[in-house]
């Protein structure tokens, strides 16, 4: 499938209408405070309790012990996806309409919270495959399918359609994506330099990325981003 000719993405230009609507709307920041702290209990009580409880289970200990372990992990796990879609929702609503007081009822982050979860499970299965392969193949499944959740919250597709049509979306357009992924490595670095930096930089690549969706689906996301400006 051959893309549509589009004119040159301005990455420089689109990181400053991100800083420019984020600095218009700050409650991204506390949304991405609380996101990385869920996403931080996940991994914590994923792993530092992991050899207690197989010494215990080796000791015969019950499966009640088991049970005590996955049921935090999936509420922490649960509870990231929820924050991850209200963030997508946010960021989207806000490229889309440019509107940079674009809120989106909490309901509506509730109805999308099961179809969400069921994508970044297939997400996370497919990219563990992927790196368990080689990092290449990794990466670049990781690329193919990055905008499978922007399409499920904006065109409500389910999990097998969002990821047909990233897959479609984003072909022709690797190297665009490479320089996009670098960028956003390069800057969550910098930011990790700095205290709470990580709090800033995030919410400035989401909206970058949901400005990038749109770039790609051709749908004059510029033009909203400067209305939002005024």
């Amino acid at each position: 499938m051959i893309q549509h000719p589009l004119p040159p993405f301005e990455h420089r230009r689109t990181l400053r209408h991100s800083w420019l609507l984020l600095t218009r709307r700050r409650g991204l920041v506390w949304l991405t405070f609380l996101y990385i702290f869920c996403l931080g209990s996940f991994w914590v009580w994923s792993i530092l309790p992991l050899d207690k409880l197989l010494l215990g289970l080796e000791q015969g200990g019950s499966s009640l012990s088991l049970l005590g372990y996955i049921l935090p992990i999936l509420v922490w796990w649960s509870l990231t996806q929820l924050l991850d879609l209200r963030l997508t929702q946010t960021t989207l609503g806000m490229i889309k309409t440019g509107d940079r007081s674009y809120r989106l009822p909490w309901k509506e982050a509730l109805r999308r919270w099961l179809p969400y979860m069921g994508l970044a499970l297939v997400l996370q299965l497919v990219f563990l495959v992927g790196g368990s392969l080689m990092l290449v193949p990794g990466a670049y499944l990781l690329l193919r399918f990055s905008f499978a959740p922007s399409l499920s919250v904006d065109q409500g597709l389910g999990v097998w359609a969002a990821l047909r049509a990233s897959w479609r979306l984003t072909e022709g357009h690797f190297y665009l994506q490479l320089a996009a992924l670098g960028l956003a490595l390069g800057l969550s670095f910098l930011a990790s330099s700095f205290v709470l930096g990580i709090y800033i930089a995030y919410p400035v690549l989401r909206l970058y990325f949901a400005q990038l969706y749109y770039y790609l689906r051709a749908e004059g996301v510029p033009d909203a981003v400067e209305g939002a400006q005024a």
